[in-house]
C-alpha cells in the first residue's frame, strides 16, 4: 500500500481548491486521502470563503438524490470526526 503525503497531491489540485474540489466530486476516498496526508480541512477557499465540510453541508441540502445524500453523507461525517488544523493549532 502507498502511503500519500500532501505534497505528492498538491499537483493533482489546483492552488487553493484541493479539499473543496474534492468534496464537490463526491468522492469519499479522495477526501479522506487528502485529509489524512495533512491537508487542513478548516482552509477556507478564496471564493465563497467556504470550508470542505461547508461545502459538503452545502450539497447535502441542496442535492436531495439518495445517492448525492449517501455520498455527501459520508464526506460530511468525515469531516466532521477529523478537526481543522487550525482548529487544534494553538
Amino acid at each position: 500500500m502507498t502511503t500519500l503525503r500532501y505534497r505528492d497531491l498538491r499537483h493533482h489540485t489546483s492552488a487553493g481548491a484541493s479539499a473543496q474540489t474534492k468534496v464537490y466530486s463526491g468522492s469519499l476516498a479522495t477526501v479522506q486521502a487528502l485529509v489524512e496526508a495533512g491537508a487542513d480541512s478548516g482552509k477556507r477557499d478564496t471564493i465563497w470563503n467556504g470550508t470542505p465540510l461547508g461545502w459538503a453541508e452545502h450539497y447535502l441540502a441542496e442535492r436531495k438524490d439518495e445517492d448525492s445524500q449517501r455520498r455527501y453523507g459520508a464526506i460530511a461525517d468525515c469531516l466532521r470526526a477529523r478537526p481543522p488544523h487550525s482548529a487544534t493549532a494553538g
